[in-house]
């Protein structure tokens, strides 16, 4: 056995190892991405000040928005923490009003979208 070997042979194996971690980080990425698009769909549907995302106003008029849902879901929000959230959106940084059923039930949908396998009941507990 040459001297060499052992030294190629664990490059390879970093080398390896370095594909497979880059492999796994895009993988993460593209992943992440998808949770985000859906998100994006359900928060021009819901439109709260009415502007028509890709009619009337710029598609991505909400799309700011949908980082920070997913984020939250992510880390095991319940329905009324990401309704919250919504509400606070609409009249702080929107500066409209939304009714509370409304940012529940679109708090629900992104949750069902988005949501790692947690539960309703859990999430309700805020487990």
């Amino acid at each position: 056995m040459r001297q060499g070997s052992p030294v190629r042979h664990s490059e390879r194996v970093a080398l390896v190892a370095r594909r497979r971690e880059i492999l796994d980080r895009r993988a993460r990425k593209i992943a992440i991405m998808s949770r985000v698009r859906r998100v994006e769909a359900i928060l021009r549907r819901w439109d709260p000040i009415g502007v028509g995302p890709g009619s009337s106003a710029p598609s991505d008029e909400y799309d700011g928005y949908a980082l920070r849902a997913v984020s939250m879901v992510e880390a095991y929000c319940t329905v009324e923490q990401l309704a919250d959230f919504l509400q606070t959106l609409c009249t702080e940084t929107i500066g409209v009003d939304l009714d509370r059923n409304e940012s529940a039930s679109i708090a629900s949908q992104i949750i069902e979208a988005v949501g790692p396998s947690v539960t309703s009941q859990e999430r309700t507990r805020g487990s």
